[in-house]
């Protein structure tokens, strides 16, 4: 689950590739704050990494528990829930941090580099994927649950969630597109 890391190092590249470029002056500050954004995040997200498989051994923990009587059972999956709540946590964090990178991509695909522009949709795949895998993750941990509140919120939260990142997605394909075609155009 390295996805988040590699697509931002490539927004980090798109961007410094577009850093100061003649004929991007008037991209400068936004590009720049992406390069910000970028460092920013590259040790938020290992620090993340970190935490989700902090947060998944608990989980291995609770599923060591015994079994044998009824007062075991009853420890066991309130442990296993508790430990699920808190291994959701954390994949949402690294969602957001995910879609942040995608928002970072679908940015350069309009303002940066336009010979770096399949690398800022690179950015967007390996965003998307971040996103979605950590929704699996989350997917796989509401089944722990029991409170049926919120495993509700949390599938209304990942439906919507992903529905943004799939919009965004299409965005950058389709910038990336429009780009293609004109210069196809031009080539023609």
């Amino acid at each position: 689950m390295q996805n988040h890391i590699i697509a931002n190092s490539l927004v980090s590249m798109v961007a410094g590739l577009t850093n100061g470029k003649k004929g991007y002056e008037k991209s400068a500050n936004v590009v720049v704050e992406i390069l910000k954004a970028a460092a920013s995040r590259q040790s938020d997200l290992e620090d993340l990494m970190r935490m989700d498989e902090d947060a998944f051994q608990e989980i291995v923990k609770a599923w060591k528990l015994p079994r044998v009587t009824p007062e075991h059972v009853e420890i066991r999956a309130k442990r296993l829930a508790e430990a699920a709540k808190k291994a959701i946590e954390v994949p949402w964090k690294i969602a957001a941090v995910a879609s942040s990178i995608l928002d970072d991509a679908l940015t350069l695909t309009k303002y940066g580099l336009k010979s770096a522009i399949t690398d800022s949709g690179c950015a967007g795949e390996f965003a998307r994927s971040a996103a979605f895998g950590v929704i699996q993750n989350i997917r796989i941990n509401l089944l722990s649950i029991q409170d049926n509140d919120y495993v509700a919120e949390q599938i209304m939260k990942i439906h919507f969630f992903t529905e943004d990142i799939e919009e965004r997605y299409s965005a950058i394909n389709n910038e990336i597109e429009s780009y293609l075609s004109r210069q196809r155009s031009k080539n023609a």
